[in-house]
């Protein structure tokens, strides 16, 4: 899936935050919205502007995202690669 697709950032909206192409919906409410529980319904419930895909692609970014900053096991805390 081409994430990144589904997302535009522009000065004049949204202050320039990251958001769903079309919308004005942040990509960082829907992480926020997932990280809190809400259904694929709920979301698109509240955010009719949205469809599954996006949501897919928000949850494909916040795993690519996630690989940097996900400790690996065996390396002692002072490992230069655990910094």
């Amino acid at each position: 899936m081409d994430y990144m697709e589904h997302f535009t950032s522009d000065p004049q909206i949204v202050a320039g935050q990251c958001v769903f192409r079309g919308t004005r919906v942040t990509l960082r409410t829907i992480i926020a919205s997932l990280a809190d529980g809400d259904s694929f319904a709920v979301i698109l419930r509240n955010f009719p502007a949205l469809k599954r895909s996006d949501i897919n692609a928000a949850i494909a970014f916040a795993a690519r995202s996630a690989i940097s900053h996900i400790p690996r096991r065996g390396l002692p805390a002072s490992h230069p690669e655990r910094a």
